[in-house]
């Protein structure tokens, strides 16, 4: 699971958006309570311009963990839209 974060992070940081959103996908398959894969795999998906599933992973991460900021943060932003979630660290 933390391998396929990891790899998603990776790719994501070069840009290989596809392929972060599929590695994070993967370590989501195995464990859907993984709330840091839903936000690395939401940043991904608004930068594809997937805005409604960056909201939706979103969602999903803060009810995984109520207290993940950053998952709060981006989700303010997204629904605000006046600033890029990539703001919020």
């Amino acid at each position: 699971m933390l391998y396929f974060n990891l790899r998603g992070v990776t790719y994501h940081e070069l840009e290989f958006y596809d392929d972060a959103i599929y590695d994070f996908g993967l370590a989501l398959k195995n464990n859907p309570f993984f709330s840091e894969a839903l936000r690395n795999r939401a940043l991904s998906h608004y930068l594809i311009g997937d805005i409604s599933s960056a909201f939706d992973d979103l969602e999903q991460a803060l009810e995984i963990n109520p207290n993940d900021s950053i998952a709060f943060n981006r989700l303010q932003l997204l629904k605000n839209q006046s600033f890029s979630i990539t703001d919020a660290a």
